[in-house]
């Protein structure tokens, strides 16, 4: 973490795939993301890190363009546990906790299986409200620009892990694929990259499924993914690449959040579609 962010980037990069990448002039998926998180500290860029502020701006973007979307309720925002602890009674059986700032770090709460251990509960979370390594290591410009605070918010689904991920990638506003992860509330999750023809985007990643497995989409409610992709279209708009995250929950979409750096452009990727994504992608 103390090496200049650039530095850093060259040999996360070398680590994650054995070789250089050029970041002066990317071509690649993968140099595009780290040419980002060297390069692109504009406004823009600031608030997509920021859990809170991308609700609020996915909210008044789609309420411009005469767009209902569903999102979960935030019922908390502190800092301190112990804070949320005294409004324990006001709270719903099911909740999640969760940082602003970071990603990865999640706890899926239900006060009907066991009570809530709030002292292991505040022991457990004393570090999130840190700037994490997504900042500190990574160099995500825009996770160093969100608020460091903890979110108690609306859990969705009824199962006891987390619901299906529906995840579409845009550029200049313009879908191009579709990651959807079915079967997390029974936790044997498959994982489908789908170009929005339908046809298969193999993405070179050991957990996703066989290219010759039939493809899920017509397991997916089609008013699911339609409402998926105009949100994508009016949120990802001013982007020259963003992925709007959600979830498919009882055949309705829910927004979660933005991604500025998937898999933080050091993720598992074919050559193909490193090269394909690469084109599609017009940096500022």
């Amino acid at each position: 973490s103390w090496l200049p962010v650039s530095v850093r980037r060259h040999l996360l990069f070398f680590r994650a795939f054995r070789r250089w990448g050029n970041f002066r002039t990317p071509r690649g998926y993968s140099e595009k993301l780290n040419w980002r998180a060297i390069n692109d500290h504009r406004a823009l860029m600031s608030f997509t890190s920021d859990k809170l502020a991308a609700k609020e701006y996915v909210r008044a973007a789609a309420k411009m363009h005469g767009f209902s979307v569903r999102m979960p309720e935030t019922y908390w925002v502190g800092t301190d546990t112990t804070e949320l602890a005294q409004l324990a009674s006001q709270l719903p059986a099911r909740w999640v906790l969760k940082p602003n700032h970071s990603c990865g770090r999640v706890k899926l709460m239900d006060s009907t299986t066991e009570p809530i251990d709030w002292g292991g509960l505040g022991r457990e979370t004393a570090g999130w409200t840190r700037m994490d390594d997504e900042y500190t290591v990574r160099g995500h410009w825009s996770y160093g620009q969100a608020r460091r605070l903890l979110i108690a918010e609306e859990r969705l689904g009824t199962g006891e892990l987390a619901p299906d991920d529906l995840k579409i990638e845009a550029y200049a506003g313009e879908p191009a694929f579709t990651f959807w992860a079915t079967g997390r509330s029974k936790g044997a999750v498959r994982y489908s990259n789908l170009k929005m023809d339908g046809t298969r985007l193999i993405w070179g990643h050991p957990s996703e499924e066989p290219a010759d497995a039939p493809i899920p989409l017509e397991e997916l409610n089609p008013e699911v993914r339609r409402t998926a992709i105009e949100l994508t279209r009016i949120a990802a708009a001013p982007f020259d690449q963003l992925r709007v995250d959600g979830y498919a929950v009882g055949g309705e979409y829910w927004f979660g959040e933005l991604t500025a750096y998937p898999a933080a452009g050091l993720g598992a990727i074919s050559e193909t579609t490193d090269a394909w994504l690469g084109r599609l992608w017009q940096l500022p």
